[in-house]
Parts: structure tokens; C-alpha cells; sequence
């Protein structure tokens, strides 16, 4: 059942359709959405929708100006300023790639050759906005009409692009444009080698149940490959028809998955795991290999895999806690890079999660280093007594964004902090971690290590 959207009357907001998008292209409604004050406040919503009404404006042009605020003022993390020059969706917004990031997808198709770009699945179109910056052919597809309008809108302006940036309503696999889209070029030569990658296909599959909405608009994710928009086994067989391909996924994306001969990229940007990439064909610069690539010093830097297993000491008591924690960039930590890290620093692994221990401090672009003050039972009465004792009043509970396999339960870190209940005066972190096999998790006090410090607290 899809819930309906909200409506000014009820002093809120709904999703975003095709006929908003219309009116927001209006004269109208361009100076409408133009005059609402920044940033969106959600506790004047109400008065202002009022205000608006009694002007003459229409309750659907209302609601739409108000969403489309409120999503730029949220778009505003991951867009600065510009944000205020887009349109947006809940769910484009969300699934919609980072500025840099999206640089940085199409730098590694120009290096490789690549001046048109199909776009399946674009979103917002903010992956077709760097391809068309870096000087390529874009046509940009996406199955959704509100969406579709919202693209067309965002790459209108492109300064500096190509004269042609083309957007679709279709499908992924709709064979209507696949066929305009294959003319002038042939996938494989007759002895099968790949021709130039002139024509590049970027597909970012939709992670969300389509047509079932909250009342704030946004539908749920789905973490299964069948579940995508387009379903995994179409995606594959695409990337593989065409000279060169990327494809962008969940930073969850399973390792054992990873199809042969690809390239593939986790990536994290100040610290958040924001993609998995896979590069096929003319793209994939080191086929078969795995990376780390993490925006770090104002730069991108990569981490890549090295051949075969690799034997790294294990902690296997509290007792081999060492006075150094790291904790990994989680795109490290997702592209199985642990171990490479570990030797790296000589450190040695903390249970199935993204930690390693050491015993000194050492500069990585791969870790973020904390002084551990104290390993505690995982137990609430015993973090209690620790926090009375320690005087803890603004606490920070850490844990690994995801549990790796073999790894054991943790407790949610918003219920733990709140059975502590600390109300002293000193700000704190413990940061949960499984710790060996057969072995209780702890719960380890720390505190950040500043870079080039290599001595203890």
C-alpha cells in the first residue's frame, strides 16, 4: 500500500511526482521556490504553508516549493551550495553520488578513452553532471518519470559540457534506445578483442522497493541483488556488452560476489563508506584486483590488495590488548584490507570487526588511531560503575558498521549508552568489540590519538 503524501494542510510535505516537478518549472513556481527562506525550518512549515496559501498560491505548488527546500537544505551536506540550484527526490538524494565521488568516477573513465557515457539508472543526475564537466557525450536513463524531470532539470545548466546531454524515461534495458544508443560503434571486434572505449555504460542500479513509500516519501531498502532496479543478473550481462563499464553498489556489496575479471573499489569520502564500484571491460585498469579508495589529506589515495592469504597475529585474551587501537576506514575495512593494514603497522587483529591493536602509534591513511585508556566488560551494571568512577557525562559508544562474518552480537550502541545513563561532567568514548573466539566482547575506553603523536597518553 503506498502511503499518501502529505499535504500543506497537514502542515507537511509528500513526495515528489511528476506533476510537482512541473510546477516547480513554472515562472511561478521558480519564484516561489526562490523566495522561501533558508535553511528549511521545519517549526514554521505550518504557518508559512498559510501564509503562501493566502498569497494565491495552490496547495500543490506549495507543497512542492516546501519539500524541495527542506530536500536542498538536506542536500546541502552532500552538495554545499549547489544544492540550491538542483531538484531533488528523498530517494535520489540519498542514493545520489558525492561531487568528488562522482569526479572521480568520471576521471577514470576519461582516462580511459571514454567520451560518451549512457547513464542507466541516473538519479538526479549527479554522476552525468561530472561526466558531462569532463567533456562527454551524456545520455542519462532513469525508469522513474518524477526522477527523469528532476535529471532533466539539474543537467540543463552544465557550464563547460557538451552541446548534447540527453535525458530518457526508460528502462535500464528498454531495447528502444539501447538500439539508438549502439549505433556508430560494435561491442567486440571479430577476433573478440575489445575495440577503443569511446562508449562507456555507468549503471546505478535503484536500492529501493519501488512504489512503497513512507510518509516522508522514502521507500525501503532492499540489500538484495534480485531486488535491484535493475535486477543483478541484467546489470551483469549489460556491463559485459559494452566496451567499458562501471557499476556503482552498496558499500555492503559481499566480496564472495564479486564476478571474474572485474575491478573493484570501495570508497569512503571523509570517513563514511559511501560505494562499492565495479569496473568492466576497457575500465577495469588492474582487472581481478580489489582496493581501498579513501579521500583523505585533501587527496584520493588507494589501498590495493595484494596476492595471496596473509598470516597476521591474532589477539586472543583482553591481555593482548595493546596501548594503540585502530580503527579502520570502513572502506578498508569492506574491501577485506585488514590484514594488509596489519602488517603495515605491525599490529594485530581484534575479533572479525575493523579493529587491530598495537603497541606503539603509527601514521596511516588507512586507520584513525585511540590511546586505550582501559578494556571493560560489556556488561551495563559494570560500564555504570566505570562511569560513576570516571565522572562520564557526554558519552560516545562506538561499533563496527556492520558484523563481519563469524564475528559476535553487539548490543545497538543508542540502548547501551542509555542503560549506562551517565550524568557526570567529562566527555568519553568506548568503542564494542568482539575479541576472540570463545572470548566475552569488551568494551574498550579510549581516546583519539592526534596525528604524529607517537607516545602515550
Amino acid at each position: 500500500m503506498v502511503v499518501r503524501p502529505r499535504t500543506p494542510a497537514d502542515g507537511h510535505h509528500g513526495v515528489v511526482d511528476p506533476a510537482a516537478v512541473d510546477l516547480l518549472l513554472t515562472a511561478e513556481g521558480r519564484q516561489l521556490l526562490s523566495s522561501l527562506p533558508h535553511p528549511y525550518d521545519p517549526q514554521v512549515s505550518l504557518s508559512l504553508t498559510r501564509s503562501l496559501r493566502e498569497q494565491g498560491h495552490s496547495a500543490e505548488l506549495v507543497a512542492a516549493a516546501l519539500t524541495q527546500s527542506e530536500l536542498r537544505t538536506l542536500a546541502r551536506r552532500k552538495f554545499g551550495e549547489e544544492a540550491d540550484r538542483l531538484l531533488f527526490t528523498r530517494d535520489g538524494l540519498e542514493q545520489s553520488s558525492r561531487p568528488a565521488v562522482a569526479q572521480l568516477h568520471a576521471r577514470r573513465l576519461a582516462d580511459v578513452g571514454v567520451r560518451a557515457v549512457h547513464d542507466l539508472g541516473c538519479g538526479i543526475g549527479a554522476d552525468s553532471r561530472a561526466f558531462a564537466r569532463a567533456g562527454m557525450r551524456v545520455t542519462a536513463v532513469d525508469s522513474d518519470a518524477a526522477t527523469s524531470a528532476v535529471a532533466a532539470h539539474n543537467l540543463a545548466d552544465i557550464a563547460g559540457g557538451p552541446a548534447e546531454v540527453r535525458v530518457h524515461h526508460a528502462r535500464a534495458e528498454d531495447p528502444r534506445w539501447l538500439r539508438e544508443a549502439r549505433q556508430g560503434w560494435r561491442p567486440h571486434t571479430r577476433d573478440g578483442q575489445l575495440r577503443g572505449a569511446r562508449h562507456a555504460v555507468w549503471l546505478d542500479p535503484g536500492r529501493r522497493t519501488h512504489g512503497l513509500a513512507d510518509i516522508s516519501g522514502r521507500t525501503r531498502r532492499t540489500h538484495s541483488p534480485a531486488d535491484m532496479s535493475p535486477p543483478w543478473d541484467v546489470v551483469e550481462t549489460m556491463a559485459l556488452q559494452w566496451p567499458a563499464a562501471g557499476v556503482k553498489v552498496g558499500a555492503g556489496f559481499d566480496t564472495s560476489r564479486l564476478p571474474d575479471g572485474v575491478e573493484a573499489h570501495w570508497v569512503s569520502h571523509h570517513g563514511d563508506a559511501v560505494e562499492c564500484v565495479l569496473w568492466w571491460g576497457a575500465a577495469a585498469t588492474d582487472p581481478g584486483t580489489t582496493s581501498a579508495v579513501v579521500f583523505s589529506g585533501q587527496r584520493w589515495n588507494r589501498l590495493q590488495a595484494t596476492a595471496g592469504p596473509l598470516d597476521c597475529p591474532r589477539v586472543g585474551t583482553v591481555h593482548d590488548i595493546g596501548t594503540v587501537l585502530y580503527e579502520l576506514d570502513p572502506a578498508v575495512a569492506a574491501a577485506g584490507l585488514r590484514s594488509q593494514v596489519a602488517l603495515e603497522l605491525g599490529a594485530r587483529l581484534v575479533g572479525e570487526g575493523g579493529y587491530l591493536t598495537g603497541d606503539r602509534a603509527c601514521e596511516t591513511l588507512w586507520a584513525r588511531g585511540w590511546w586505550v585508556h582501559e578494556v571493560l566488560p560489556l556488561r551495563p551494571k559494570a560500564l555504570r560503575a566505570w562511569a560513576r568512577r570516571e565522572d562520564v557525562g557526554p558519552l560516545t559508544v562506538k561499533r563496527p558498521a556492520r558484523r563481519a562474518p563469524g564475528g559476535q552480537s553487539l548490543p545497538d550502541a543508542d540502548a547501551l549508552r542509555r542503560r549506562i545513563a551517565p550524568n557526570g561532567a567529562r566527555p568519553a568514548t568506548i568503542l564494542l568489540s568482539d575479541i576472540a573466539p570463545g572470548h566475552p566482547a569488551a568494551a574498550l575506553w579510549v581516546s583519539p590519538c592526534p596525528r604524529g603523536e607517537t607516545a602515550g597518553p
